[in-house]
């Protein structure tokens, strides 16, 4: 009995598994305080059997998200067996991505080889509460995933131009495909400004459900992308709580636009404190250091890669310039 006490604590000095299902007592005191040893640590990711944990880090962490990072899933999940809990592998939202588009592929390559139905469609569910970081982290898989899909263009190229002695075929598809990894990473300033506010707990706030399916072509590039949303919190135009603001796109227009662009759209002389659906709530800025012009300017940029036309983005401008005077 002593050496098992002592076993234990020996075990309790030793860093937290990256896998809570490797916890001697998988309760919840084990958890949280496993968590937070990991998240003081500065790990925000933590595996629990197949599920990745993540806490927000309220700070940028540029290099957790670099290329260089992604380069790292690539190639040790590729070499690994698609099991999370058996390798040593970092938990990240790349592995979780990662292995939902390599047991895609995977199961591409079961298809062609007999013609039973597999299923081949991958899901990943985000989830958690306000502000935890469902908007930034559905980014990231977005971000990866595209990334892996430039990544097998390029592969693809590579067969094709050595096969083939014209090039100006493969370099315009290629083209192609590139725009179409942007228009799906493009899709979210969008809807963003449109669909996020300022909350009491976050500033960035996405005030709608939204389902995103992206179309995968076998050789893994991307085709093409949907989304849905839901339920968006529309009693929000008209009416905030104290200290949380009316939709970005309101502040966006009212901050970012020029002086000629106001005359045209009737907001001349205008600012955020003359209306009552953006002063109502005596809240006009952003605590996260996000400046509205910035997304405004990243929000004109956003329309056009995701396609709309000048004259649309003007109407639609129109239209949610008529609102502020509700």
């Amino acid at each position: 009995h002593h050496h098992h006490h002592h076993h234990r604590r020996r075990r309790r000095r030793q860093e937290p598994p990256k896998n809570l299902i490797e916890l001697t007592h998988l309760n919840e005191p084990s958890l949280i305080k496993s968590l937070k040893e990991r998240y003081d640590s500065g790990k925000v990711y933590t595996f629990c059997g197949k599920i990745l944990i993540a806490l927000n880090p309220f700070c940028e962490m540029k290099d957790l998200y670099s290329k260089s990072t992604m380069m790292r899933y690539w190639s040790q999940v590729d070499a690994n067996s698609s099991d999370n809990e058996s390798s040593n592998i970092e938990p990240h939202v790349y592995a979780i991505a990662h292995e939902a588009f390599s047991s895609m592929i995977r199961a591409f390559d079961d298809c062609s080889n007999n013609d039973n139905e597999i299923q081949i469609d991958q899901s990943i569910l985000v989830s958690g509460e306000s502000g935890a970081g469902k908007t930034v982290t559905t980014k990231i898989v977005m971000q990866y995933l595209a990334t892996l899909s430039e990544k097998s263009a390029a592969t693809s190229e590579n067969k094709i131009s050595t096969s083939s002695s014209t090039s100006s075929s493969s370099s315009s598809s290629q083209r192609g495909s590139r725009s179409m990894e942007q228009q799906v990473l493009q899709s979210n300033p969008v809807l963003e400004s449109f669909g996020n506010a300022r909350t009491i707990r976050n500033d960035n706030s996405s005030r709608f459900g939204k389902f995103i399916e992206i179309q995968f072509h076998k050789s893994g590039c991307l085709m093409g992308a949907s989304i849905n949303t839901y339920l968006l919190e529309k009693v929000r135009l008209i009416r905030q709580a104290d200290g949380e603001r009316n939709y970005h796109i309101f502040y966006e227009l009212l901050k970012g636009l020029g002086v000629r662009e106001k005359r045209q759209l009737g907001l001349q002389g205008l600012g955020v404190h003359d209306f009552r659906i953006t002063a109502c709530s005596d809240t006009i800025d952003r605590r996260d250091n996000v400046k509205d012009e910035d997304t405004y300017k990243a929000l004109r940029h956003a329309m056009r890669t995701v396609g709309f036309s000048a004259d649309e983005q003007v109407e639609i401008l129109q239209v949610t310039c008529g609102l502020l005077h509700m």
